[in-house]
C-alpha cells in the first residue's frame, strides 16, 4: 500500500510539474506554484515511502496546493472551465490523502 500511494504521489507530482512547464513563459507566478505544489508532493511521497506520518502532511499541503493552483490557472487562462476537471483532481487528492493515513497509521 504504502509504495503505490508513493508512486501516485510522484505520478500527481509530474502532472504539476508539466503543468509548470507549459506555462513558464505564460505565466511566471503559476508555474512556480505548480513546481511548489509538485516539491510537496515529491517530499510527502518520500515520507509515506519511509512510513512516516508525516507525509500525510505534506501530501495534504501538496495536493492541496496542486488543486487551488490548477483551478487557479483554468481561471485566469481558460476560455472556459471545466469544473468537473477540477473535482476530480481534488477527489484524487484526498483519496491519495486516505491512502497515505492509512498506509502509514
Amino acid at each position: 500500500m504504502t509504495f503505490v500511494v508513493a508512486a501516485f504521489a510522484v505520478a500527481y507530482a509530474g502532472v504539476s510539474t508539466f503543468g509548470a512547464w507549459t506555462l513558464v513563459r505564460r505565466a511566471r507566478a503559476l508555474a512556480w506554484a505548480h513546481l511548489a505544489a509538485a516539491a510537496l508532493l515529491m517530499v510527502g511521497a518520500v515520507a509515506v515511502a519511509y512510513g512516516l506520518p508525516l507525509g500525510v502532511a505534506g501530501l495534504a499541503a501538496g495536493a492541496g496546493l496542486a488543486s487551488v493552483v490548477s483551478w487557479w490557472t483554468a481561471r485566469s487562462l481558460a476560455p472556459r472551465v471545466v469544473v468537473r476537471n477540477h473535482v476530480a483532481r481534488a477527489a484524487f487528492g484526498v483519496a491519495l490523502l486516505v491512502g497515505a493515513w492509512l498506509a502509514t497509521g
